[in-house]
């Protein structure tokens, strides 16, 4: 399961908090549309490794988005959402959270780790599934073989 959308606990919060502060002593910050490097950025941070990196795709009125978001206890982290309400208005974030998450998938950290290191050491931050952007006709048709 991708995740749920609970909200967090006080201490889940703070995991969270803390990852970030983390991260931000590196001079990385949170931001919109960026969510591998966000969310890898986040994972390396979590000294306790207590966050999973997934990779799916979010609903688009074109089709569905190539995705990456944490959970924390079975609870979605999902800050790029958060940064894109802050630059875009909360509207264009309450449409995605309601439509949800599309085939996410779990990536052990290891994998993650060692994609990281490439693609902090040139900057070029991507899906480590090598997720693409799907059409609506490519959606429909993957839905519809029950691979979604």
């Amino acid at each position: 399961m991708a995740g749920t959308k609970e909200v967090l606990s006080p201490e889940e919060q703070a995991l969270v908090d803390e990852a970030v502060a983390r991260a931000s002593e590196t001079g990385y910050t949170v931001a919109p549309h960026e969510c591998f490097r966000n969310a890898q950025t986040l994972l390396m941070a979590e000294v306790g490794r207590r966050f999973s990196y997934w990779e799916g795709y979010l609903p688009h009125p074109e089709g569905a988005a190539p995705h990456a978001w944490l959970t924390l206890n079975g609870k979605i982290v999902d800050l790029t959402l958060q940064a894109d309400a802050a630059a875009y208005g909360k509207d264009f974030v309450i449409l995605f959270q309601k439509m949800g998450y599309y085939g996410g998938k779990c990536i052990p950290f290891q994998i993650v780790e060692a994609y990281f290191a490439q693609a902090a050491s040139t900057g070029r931050y991507g899906s480590v599934l090598g997720l693409v952007f799907l059409r609506k006709e490519e959606l429909d048709s993957l839905l519809d073989s029950g691979h979604g």
